[in-house]
């Protein structure tokens, strides 16, 4: 059931062995409310785009809660969600480049982005610019482990960022995953 909610190209600490493209990752379909809140941090997507113009290879990543995270800034309505960009370096084989926001959706603007990919504006007529703050910023030369470390860290309590990165789900979470599953089998089975 994992691999229905995973598309596009498998990371590769060999950065410049990773396909430019889209990469959607999503919570298992089959679990419920409660479990991706609590296990997946009410991750609704994780989107990746790794794009190569000459020379650097940008990486984007913008990860989308459930549309229960909501704060209120200035007066409005918002549903936040995390972004990372970075720039590889072919030559140098290091990211000249990396730096996090929060991404302010509008609930019309969150609606029509989370279900699309980052190609979203390049598509369709009616842009998408979201209100953003920007949280950190390296430049420099910063190595594949620090900006996977960082990433990480940035998007913690998502295991879609460890599944991306690993090719799959934290060991606890594929237990979890597993004895739900299994529960769920049973009790099916005795009805």
């Amino acid at each position: 059931m994992e691999f229905d909610t995973w598309y596009g190209a498998t990371f590769n600490k060999d950065i410049r062995r990773i396909g430019d493209g889209i990469v959607k990752l999503r919570p298992p379909s089959d679990i419920d409310d409660f479990i991706n809140s609590f296990y997946f941090a009410d991750a609704y997507s994780l989107d990746i785009k790794w794009e190569t113009k000459n020379g650097i290879k940008s990486f984007q990543s913008e990860e989308f809660k459930t549309d229960q995270n909501k704060i209120t800034k200035d007066g409005v309505d918002f549903i936040p969600a995390r972004y990372i960009h970075a720039e590889f370096d072919l030559e140098t084989n290091f990211f000249r480049h990396f730096d996090g926001a929060i991404h302010f959706y509008t609930p019309e603007e969150y609606y029509t982005r989370r279900d699309a990919d980052f190609n979203f504006n390049s598509k369709n007529s009616h842009h998408i610019k979201t209100a953003s703050e920007k949280l950190f910023k390296m430049n420099g030369n910063v190595s594949i482990d620090t900006w996977i470390e960082f990433t990480s860290h940035f998007m913690t309590a998502n295991p879609l960022v460890i599944e991306y990165f690993e090719g799959k789900y934290p060991e606890n979470i594929i237990q979890t995953l597993d004895a739900l599953r299994k529960h769920k089998g049973e009790n099916g089975k005795s009805h």
